[in-house]
């Protein structure tokens, strides 16, 4: 019987440089593929975050213009002569998110669901869209919270004087990624709903632009004290959380 030969002693070391040179490739692919992810990928999911943040701010400014404009804030939904919820406030404040030319296209005297309006219904202005939830057809997270406490009871125009609780102690937006709206439809949140939907819930992070336009993070506040940062007046001195 014949002896199977031995591999030479340079055929074995060249197996074990590939084998090395191999691993030394996956490790250099490997750290690109971190490296895209640390410095492309992810700042630029942060970005988009945070653009969604600076949304609900531009909302709250907008809000404020429309105040220094009008002397008073929008009603939470602007009705027909009968009383039927004919359009929302988002669209009273278009022209001061940079969105003049849509303000135009609009036809203010119509339902929002018109022939003529549904088409702009159907695709999100820049402001109102957010990453934190699906916006497609039109729908936005930006709402307001309604009630006759609230800064938005209905019917009624308020000016910052009705804000006898103080600016930074009053909600005015909130984003409500679980239950977004067409943005022209007029559906917001009522006080009821609001606390029901967030009150003492350990799972839920709230952004809320007050009053005063600040946005700040809630998360894991007790009903109690929504229901105080959702009234404008009820006199209440809201303690820290």
């Amino acid at each position: 019987m014949n002896d199977v030969p031995s591999p030479r002693p340079h055929e074995s070391k060249d197996k074990s440089s590939a084998t090395l040179l191999g691993c030394m490739w996956a490790g250099i692919i490997l750290t690109v593929i971190v490296g895209i992810a640390f410095f492309v990928i992810v700042p630029r999911i942060m970005a988009k975050r945070q653009e969604s943040i600076d949304n609900l701010k531009r909302i709250a400014l907008a809000l404020h213009n429309y105040h220094d404009t009008y002397l008073k804030f929008p009603t939470a939904h602007f009705d027909d002569e009968d009383g039927t919820p004919r359009r929302s406030w988002r669209t009273a404040i278009l022209p001061f998110i940079e969105e003049s030319k849509l303000y135009e296209k609009y036809d203010h005297n119509q339902m929002w669901n018109s022939d003529k309006n549904l088409p702009l219904a159907n695709e999100t202005p820049v402001a109102f869209r957010s990453v934190f939830c699906d916006c497609s057809n039109g729908k936005t997270p930006f709402v307001v919270i309604t009630g006759e406490s609230t800064a938005f009871p209905d019917g009624k125009f308020l000016s910052f004087a009705s804000f006898t609780d103080g600016t930074s102690n009053t909600l005015l937006v909130i984003a409500d990624y679980e239950n977004p709206v067409k943005w022209s439809e007029p559906v917001d949140v009522t006080l009821d709903d609001f606390l029901a939907r967030y009150g003492d819930r350990d799972d839920a992070v709230l952004h809320v632009a007050m009053a005063d336009a600040s946005v700040i993070k809630i998360h894991k506040v007790p009903v109690h004290i929504l229901k105080m940062l959702a009234e404008r007046n009820d006199g209440s001195v809201i303690p820290q959380f």
